[in-house]
């Protein structure tokens, strides 16, 4: 019963912090470093979250990827959903069967795919473009 209440007031103030980010914009996501996704608090973990998916911010891929390992289980929400906004990954099929209520097994089964996943996006987008040469005779 402790653990919901503390749940409940953590969500509540959350909701309060998102409130806040939203009317202030996204500032700090945009130049500042993400340190705040280590943040020992879980609420400062929690905005930070929320600012990256409401900004759909690419950059963030990394960090709400390692927030879905949390111990935590409404960081691991969080996180799932504001990969869904980031991704496009909508689907239980395309977030690699991954739920944050699910048993710890399954979410590192899910998680290592999002990485590999977020490992070939990475290699894609450092290759050079295969551009076609004419052929010679």
């Amino acid at each position: 019963m402790g653990n919901r209440v503390i749940t409940c007031l953590r969500l509540a103030l959350f909701l309060c912090l998102c409130a806040a980010a939203g009317l202030s914009g996204c500032e700090h996501m945009q130049t500042g470093p993400y340190r705040e996704f280590e943040d020992d608090n879980p609420t400062v973990r929690l905005a930070a979250i929320t600012r990256a998916g409401n900004a759909r911010d690419k950059k963030a891929i990394p960090y709400l990827v390692d927030q879905l390992a949390n111990s935590e289980s409404d960081i691991r929400l969080f996180a799932i959903v504001a990969l869904r906004k980031t991704t496009g990954r909508n689907t239980t099929s395309e977030t690699f069967g991954y739920r944050h209520y699910g048993s710890r097994r399954s979410r590192a089964e899910a998680i290592l795919k999002w990485r590999q996943w977020l490992e070939q996006r990475q290699k894609a987008s450092t290759q050079p473009e295969q551009t076609s040469r004419p052929a010679q005779s």
